[in-house]
C-alpha cells in the first residue's frame, strides 16, 4: 500500500501526471446526507448505531420508496456483497463531515463495528421531504427493537437481495416494478 503510494506520488510529480480523483458518488449531492442526519438525529439509541445498520435503514427505506413512489429515496447505486445491500462510499462521506462522528467500538475493523453518530455541533437543519421522513419513520419504527442478526435477516430477505447476483448492482426500481408485477398476479 505505501509502496503504491510512493509510485503514484513519485508519477505525478516526475512526470507531471495529473491523476483525476473519482468522484465520491451521487449520494454526496443534493440533499442525500440530510437523510442520513435524519436517522441519526431520530434513531432511538443514537449512542448504538452501526454503520451497517444504518446502511441497512437506508436501503430499507430505498427499498420502500421504489414500491411506493417507483424511484429510489437515495440516488446511489446498491450494490450486493457478502454482508447485504452496501454503498461503498457512505464512510468517506461521513468522515469527511463535520456534522457525523464514526466511532470505532470493537477490536475487528468491520461496519459492525463501527458506530455512527452526530457530534456534539450538530446544527438541527434537516430538511427531507414528508415523504422521505414518514418512509424512515415506518423503518425505524418496524426495526428498532430488532437484534443486528435479525435486521440483516430482514435486509437479506428483501426481493432485490434474493434476486440480484452477488457482488452486483441493484436496480431498485426496476426490482420494484418486477415485484409489484409478480405480487399483483
Amino acid at each position: 500500500m505505501l509502496f503504491t503510494k510512493w509510485i503514484g506520488d513519485l508519477m505525478q510529480e516526475k512526470l507531471s501526471i495529473s491523476i483525476k480523483k473519482p468522484s465520491i458518488s451521487k449520494f454526496e449531492k443534493g440533499p442525500k446526507l440530510s437523510l442520513v442526519k435524519y436517522i441519526l438525529a431520530n434513531y432511538p439509541n443514537k449512542y448504538a448505531l452501526s454503520v451497517s445498520r444504518l446502511i441497512g435503514i437506508l436501503y430499507l427505506s430505498d427499498w420502500k420508496s421504489a414500491l411506493e413512489k417507483n424511484n429510489q429515496m437515495t440516488n446511489v447505486s446498491w450494490c450486493l456483497e457478502s454482508e447485504g445491500p452496501y454503498v461503498d462510499d457512505f464512510l468517506k462521506l461521513a468522515k469527511n463531515d463535520p456534522e457525523i462522528n464514526v466511532v470505532n467500538v470493537g477490536i475487528a475493523h468491520s461496519e459492525k463495528n463501527k458506530n455512527v453518530e452526530l457530534r456534539k455541533n450538530y446544527h438541527d437543519n434537516i430538511k427531507i421531504s414528508v415523504d422521505d421522513k414518514e418512509m424512515i419513520d415506518f423503518v425505524i419504527k418496524t426495526t428498532k427493537d430488532k437484534s443486528y442478526a435479525a435486521f440483516m435477516r430482514l435486509v437479506n430477505s428483501t426481493y432485490p437481495v434474493i434476486l440480484s447476483d452477488h457482488k452486483g448492482e441493484i436496480n431498485m426500481v426496476k426490482m420494484a416494478v418486477d415485484y409489484r408485477h409478480l405480487c399483483s398476479q
